[in-house]
């Protein structure tokens, strides 16, 4: 069983109880499969119901991020279409066969719980949180201001070095001065490598600094934290099923994006002891 809870509210009506209509999806197959009922009338139906929701779903959301001109479109788009092509891939396997059903219907069970989960933590709670970026603005979005100062001299020091990874990644990824595309997205994966260890150093000091104060936000951030570091991850497997150079521009937008937003949101919340 899956909870839907506060952390999980992104602040749009609809969207929000949409989201609860696919954890009750998922939470009512459960109960089938407990209840003993056929897993493969419980498969057949659940594949129909993903499917029918994602139609439905995906499109108020995608049309709800366009009438705000969100910038975070793109990745949600093609996040998506991941989900749809993974929804096709069960819905092509066969079964009739009872025990074939129930394997299938643990994997799927098991892949929406935790896509589920680390799509609403690291991209749902982001729409209409963060404003457009203008073209015509000066303002350097890769600096770190004084909005983003907590007070808490080492977090913030932490934070300033993980806006400039994320800078380090543009440069990269914009240097026009290497021979070839192959080794600029090498020199790119590079830096993001290091940008996930900073990343996982970074969240581990500051989630023992909450621990130590008994901060009562740690459970929140924790989650957060685990679906941020996983989202650098899966770069490596994500990227080869798109265009490189698009999936990577979409990456960095939204690492900024991720970071400025869980900043203001959270981690200005933490105390200063």
């Amino acid at each position: 069983m899956i909870i839907f809870n506060d952390e999980l509210l992104i602040g749009n009506g609809q969207i929000d109880a949409e989201h609860r209509m696919l954890f009750d999806m998922i939470n009512d197959a459960h109960k089938q499969i407990a209840g003993g009922h056929s897993p493969v009338t419980n498969a057949i139906e659940l594949i129909q119901n993903l499917e029918s929701y994602a139609e439905t779903h995906f499109s108020h959301e995608e049309e709800y991020m366009l009438s705000i001109n969100d910038p975070e479109y793109s990745l949600q788009k093609r996040e998506h279409d991941f989900f749809r092509e993974k929804i096709s891939e069960y819905k092509s396997v066969d079964v009739a066969d009872e025990n074939t059903a129930k394997i299938m219907l643990e994997e799927l069970l098991t892949f929406l719980a935790k896509w589920l989960y680390r799509h609403i933590l690291s991209s749902d709670t982001l729409i209409g949180k963060v404003p457009a970026v203008n073209s015509e603005e000066t303002e350097d979005i890769f600096a770190f201001t004084s909005k983003y100062y907590s007070g808490i001299d080492f977090i913030d020091e932490e934070h300033k070095c993980l806006f400039d990874l994320i800078r380090k990644t543009y440069d990269e990824l914009h240097n026009n001065a290497v021979e070839s595309d192959v080794e600029r997205f090498d020199s790119v994966m590079d830096v993001l490598d290091e940008l996930k260890d900073y990343t996982k150093y970074h969240f581990d000091h500051e989630e023992n600094y909450m621990l130590s104060i008994s901060y009562d936000g740690y459970d929140a951030q924790s989650k957060a934290h685990t679906v941020f570091i996983d989202k650098i991850e899966n770069t490596y497997n994500e990227i080869g099923y798109n265009d490189a150079e698009e999936y990577l521009e979409d990456l960095v937008d939204y690492l900024l994006l991720w970071l400025s937003n869980h900043i203001c949101r959270m981690d200005l919340l933490i105390p200063k002891i």
